[in-house]
């Protein structure tokens, strides 16, 4: 009985209510699902990008729901040889390396999702515990508004003991600095840091 209070009585108001009801199921689908996918981590094998560099980098990335993340790592990683670094480029999970004694410089790398960076990352960072003011490079990609990534990482960084030495907010859908692409830009970002 008290369901037929809710239940319209007039044909369209019936396909109206239904329509509304699917609406709500899949809002709900879709948002568990990118929920899941932002909060967990992803298992890599270590690509090693220029083997043969003097100085060893480790940069860590969460790919994101598209290739942009991915395609803005390379591209990073890629100006980053330039300079000599031998870079290990994996994604956060329990498999990812967390003792950074070997390496010059850490490179963390986040998509944007709700106007922050994915909990991946901090996640891994937390596994590492003590960053021992090993440099640290950030890398924020997002379609639009990053609201507070930057700031956001920079203080998870600072709250382990690691010293922020560069950051760089990359868009996938609005423009870029001086509207180049984000991934020459990366490839830019990289090759500016000098061991």
């Amino acid at each position: 009985m008290g369901i037929k209070r809710f239940w319209p009585e007039k044909r369209w108001k019936k396909i109206v209510f239904v329509i509304l009801i699917i609406m709500v199921v899949l809002s709900v689908i879709i948002l568990g699902f990118v929920s899941l996918g932002v909060s967990n981590d992803v298992v890599s094998d270590i690509i090693v990008v220029n083997d043969q560099g003097t100085f060893n980098a480790l940069l860590i990335y969460h790919p994101g729901f598209s290739s942009f993340s991915k395609d803005v790592v390379y591209a990073y990683a890629e100006g980053l040889a330039l300079n000599d670094w031998r870079i290990e480029i994996t994604t956060p999970s329990d498999q990812a390396p967390t003792s950074i004694s070997d390496y010059s410089l850490l490179i963390v790398a986040a998509p944007v999702y709700g106007f922050g960076p994915t909990p991946t990352i901090s996640r891994h960072i937390d596994r590492i515990g003590d960053l021992q003011e090993t440099r640290t490079a950030v890398i924020i990609t997002a379609a639009g508004n990053p609201g507070n990534a930057v700031e956001t990482m920079k203080e998870i960084i600072e709250q382990n003991n690691g010293i922020v030495d560069s950051q760089i907010i990359l868009f996938s859908l609005a423009p870029n600095e001086g509207d180049q692409s984000a991934i020459d830009l990366s490839r830019e970002a990289g090759n500016e840091i000098f061991p």
